[in-house]
């Protein structure tokens, strides 16, 4: 006789959330059950008390993390509830609610200097100041660098330009980003050597382990946490990995990448412009629906020169090209003039071989005129 399999719904949950909001999920739903002391798979057919389960996780766990893991917690077992056709009291939501807003932030973080962005990454190979230099000059998530793939950037334009589909972005808008020529020149050495570093991963077996393959299509096929973990690494050998003292986490964390940008960028580019860089929901509509590529790259190169690090920005990138076009002119002009004082010479040579002209004379004439038109 064949015993019925009971599903288990932390499985039929989890099915609908990408690798990233999964793993976080998993892990909130896990001390939930860990701290009520049941199996998820009998938990709705227990007859419990759900408000008394929510709202005894919320206290025990509202002095334990930050505020912003708080609330994605408690947003979970919500949603967790509700697809179970939970229906929580009017009275535990409020209650819920209370606990978020008296919570302060529990990390003092602080953005890095450019000085000290330099030294951190001076340890980095090629690859990781690519990962690095695309989150501080583009100012995109962890979790949406990693879903990048060589379909969604466009290396030809300039700036750089990044498409961001829905499913890679925390509130599910896509939109649209950029990158500063200096990381663009990282990320195109990088690309040169992606497809051998994949190659090399698949023999040592890491690719199966990590859900990658040799044809992986994402620009960085690798997970959040590896890269969060290699960011403190680098921390630690330069010397700034100071942890905050009653957490334990870094004052510099990864996310301050993202803090940088939003305070450099927004020193020189209108406000709306930098909020819908950072995709932050409200500002994916109303002025940003009005603006073209052309608008939104226009806007960012204002900023780019604030989002260099190793590179000098002593003239902007549009001071530099005009610069350049303005020297192979006066090049094309030169060449243009030698090639006359050749054609000159000849006719000279021709003339001196019937006597009818002092060459050297001539030339002396000819050179003082190239000399007053250089003046």
């Amino acid at each position: 006789m064949q015993t019925k399999q009971v599903m288990n719904p932390l499985d039929v949950f989890l099915a609908r959330y990408s690798y990233n909001t999964k793993a976080t999920y998993k892990g909130a739903l896990k001390g939930y059950f860990e701290l009520l002391q049941t199996d998820p798979k009998t938990y709705f057919t227990d007859n419990r008390n759900y408000d008394a389960d929510i709202l005894f996780y919320a206290q025990s766990i509202k002095d334990k993390f930050a505020p912003k893991t708080y609330h994605v917690y408690i947003s979970c077992l919500r949603k967790f509830l509700s697809r179970n056709r939970v229906s929580l009291d009017p009275n535990t939501k409020e209650d819920l609610n209370f606990l978020q807003k008296i919570k302060e932030p529990l990390t003092r973080d602080r953005i890095p200097t450019k000085e000290e962005l330099r030294n951190i990454l001076s340890y980095t190979n090629l690859r990781d100041k690519a990962i690095y230099l695309t989150l501080l000059s583009s100012g995109i998530r962890v979790g949406e660098l990693t879903q990048i793939t060589i379909h969604d950037i466009f290396m030809g334009e300039k700036p750089v330009r990044i498409e961001l589909e829905a499913e890679y972005c925390k509130n599910k808008q896509s939109r649209t980003v950029f990158i500063s020529n200096e990381t663009k020149r990282y990320l195109e050495k990088w690309l040169t050597e992606r497809g051998n570093w994949l190659k090399n991963d698949a023999k040592r077996g890491m690719s199966l382990k990590y859900g990658k393959n040799a044809n992986d299509e994402r620009i960085f096929p690798l997970t959040t946490t590896a890269i969060r973990v290699k960011w403190n690494q680098f921390l630690d050998k330069a010397e700034l990995g100071k942890k905050d003292r009653k957490t334990g986490i870094r004052e510099i964390h990864v996310h301050c990448l993202r803090k940088y940008f939003r305070t450099r960028i927004a020193t020189v580019c209108r406000q709306d412009i930098v909020e819908h860089l950072l995709g932050h929901k409200g500002y994916l509509t109303s002025s940003y629906v009005r603006l073209t590529r052309d608008e939104l790259a226009k806007e960012y190169k204002k900023g780019m020169n604030e989002l260099t690090i190793f590179e000098s920005k002593d003239k902007s990138h549009a001071e530099l090209e005009k610069e350049i076009e303005r020297r192979d002119k006066k090049l094309a002009e030169i060449e243009g003039r030698m090639d006359s004082f050749s054609k000159m010479n000849e006719f000279f040579e021709e003339l001196k071989k019937h006597g009818k002209i002092d060459l050297t004379k001539a030339l002396k004439i000819n050179k003082n005129i190239f000399e007053e038109e250089d003046k």
